[in-house]
C-alpha cells in the first residue's frame, strides 16, 4: 500500500483533530477548553516525546504552547491522569495502521563473502 503525502496529511488532521476530540470527550480529559484544547495535548506530546524521549516539563509545556494551548509547568502536570492515559489510548486505537515497508533487496557482494567462508572449518 502506497501512502502519498496527501494521504498522510489528511489523516494525521482527521487524528488530531476530530478523533482527539471525540477522544478527550470520551475520557473526559478537558474540563476547562480556553486553557488546553485536545488538538494541542496530542500534537505537543506526540511530538515532544521522539525528539525528546526524556523531556522535561519545560519542554513539554513549550511543544504543547507551540500546538495552540499554553500552559504552565504545573498546568500541564495535572493533566497526567488515568483520563490521559484513557485519552492516548483511544488515539492509539484510532491510529491508522499501515504495513511496514519491504525489506530492501540484500547486497549482491553478501552472498559472495558469506559463500566464501561458509566451507571454512572452526579451529
Amino acid at each position: 500500500m502506497n501512502v502519498t503525502l496527501a494521504r498522510l496529511v489528511t489523516v494525521l488532521q482527521q487524528l488530531f483533530f476530530h478523533s482527539a476530540e471525540v477522544a478527550a470527550a470520551a475520557a473526559d480529559l478537558i474540563k476547562q477548553p480556553r486553557k488546553l484544547t485536545p488538538t494541542a495535548f496530542a500534537q505537543g506530546l506526540v511530538f515532544c516525546w521522539p525528539q525528546h524521549p526524556n523531556a522535561t516539563t519545560n519542554q513539554l509545556t513549550s511543544f504543547v504552547a507551540a500546538a495552540g494551548s499554553p500552559l504552565s509547568e504545573p498546568g500541564l502536570c495535572q493533566r497526567f491522569t488515568p483520563a490521559a492515559g484513557d485519552f492516548f489510548l483511544a488515539l492509539l486505537q484510532n491510529a491508522p495502521s499501515w504495513p511496514s515497508p519491504p525489506p530492501p533487496p540484500p547486497c549482491p557482494c553478501w552472498h559472495a563473502s558469506t559463500a566464501s567462508t561458509s566451507s571454512i572449518a572452526p579451529s
